[in-house]
């Protein structure tokens, strides 16, 4: 039985980490070809949707921590989780983009649309461009959801206190 104390090593975080960064990463990747497929993929602004996913999966990132140690991990435990998983899923979304642009030339045509000084990196101008993007967003996501975890897991304790005084 796992102690009061018990925090999550360093194994745990990794396995939690990239597990939940794969799904993101899956997920993305999902969605941008769902989006090529239906003639969508050159709608840049649809990468919001990427941003939804984020916060999700970052949220089931937490609640996997805190089954793990049986209780909510400390503030910056929460953080790190969830900037190492979107920063993970970002990186893995790039390394799926630069696979796709060996094959397709779509994302590197894109790119070069867009932005005409992309031109110089060749393929890895779109990969590079949505893992920094991707990174930074990690940053935001981080302090957001841990301060929306933390208040979710305030309110469901909260309601559990009120349901037993009233039994």
């Amino acid at each position: 039985m796992k102690t009061f104390d018990h925090e999550l090593t360093n194994r745990e975080l990794l396995k939690v980490v990239f597990t939940y960064g794969l799904f993101g990463a899956g997920f993305y990747s999902a969605f941008f070809l769902l989006m090529l497929l239906a003639g969508f993929a050159q709608v840049t602004e649809l990468r919001f949707v990427n941003y939804i996913i984020m916060c999700i999966i970052s949220f089931y990132s937490l609640k996997q921590a805190t089954k793990l140690i049986e209780r909510r991990p400390k503030f910056l435990m929460e953080m790190a989780i969830v900037f190492l998983t979107c920063s993970i899923s970002f990186v893995l979304f790039a390394v799926f983009l630069f696979v796709f642009s060996v094959f397709n030339s779509f994302i590197v045509d894109m790119f070069t649309q867009l932005y005409p000084g992309s031109l110089s990196f060749g393929r890895f101008s779109a990969p590079v461009f949505i893992a920094s993007e991707g990174i930074g967003l990690s940053s935001v996501v981080a302090l957001g959801m841990t301060f929306f975890y933390r208040s979710y897991t305030e309110g469901k304790r909260n309601k559990q206190i009120i349901d037993a005084e009233l039994v």
